[in-house]
């Protein structure tokens, strides 16, 4: 049945880097799960914040800011959520 392997296909696992830095580890569990897996990042200082978009915009050919991107990435400091 087509119907099953397409929602198979489409099922993602969900992962989360709280306190990502610069994401090392965030682009290659990415890179790992590659198909399998959305990740979110989330960083609150400013300039590992900038140096994480540009790594994933280097590796990954996006920023992480869109929100259909397999791996997004947020500025927030989690003190105040």
């Amino acid at each position: 049945n087509t119907g099953n392997s397409e929602l198979h296909e489409r099922s993602f696992f969900t992962h989360a880097d709280l306190g990502t830095g610069c994401g090392s580890v965030l682009m290659m569990v990415a890179w790992a799960f590659l198909g399998q897996i959305r990740s979110v990042g989330v960083e609150a200082q400013q300039v590992s914040f900038e140096c994480l978009r540009r790594g994933l915009e280097w590796n990954l050919g996006s920023d992480g800011t869109n929100s259909n991107d397999t791996v997004r990435i947020q500025q927030q400091d989690l003190r105040f959520w």
